[in-house]
């Protein structure tokens, strides 16, 4: 038998083996076999094959060219906590809030008028 036929019919005998095994409870092999028309030594023969191959593939040593991993070692990476820039926010005292939604936006009495009507626009496209 060539391999592309032997590799159809096992691929129909697993499907067969599998449907078998998913048979009404308290219905034996026997009768779901005798009941789809399958011959109990062909089926069994095929169980057998399919066991072997699949044993076989269990049992099967890895290729030399994917070497398991000797041992697995791990480095400790220190984690530096973020350091924020406080030294505006402590010295910056707004002179106007602005708040709308989840946004707050200080203004000092310095700010030029082109920046405040941007910040201004900004916001109302935002909405």
């Amino acid at each position: 038998m060539d391999k592309i036929t032997h590799e159809i019919r096992l691929s129909n005998w697993k499907a067969v083996i599998e449907q078998c095994s998913l048979r009404p409870e308290g219905q034996t092999v026997k009768q779901w076999l005798a009941d789809n028309g399958i011959n109990e030594k062909t089926y069994y023969y095929w169980q057998r094959r399919i066991r072997k191959e699949v044993f076989g593939q269990i049992n099967r040593p890895q290729p030399a060219e994917n070497p398991e991993p000797a041992s697995v070692s791990f480095a400790e990476i220190p984690v530096i906590p973020e350091q924020r820039e406080t030294t505006m926010e402590a010295s910056f005292h707004a002179d106007a809030v602005i708040r709308t939604g989840n946004t707050t936006i200080g203004l000092s009495n310095s700010i030029s008028d082109r920046l405040l009507d941007r910040i201004m626009g900004g916001l109302l496209h935002a909405r």
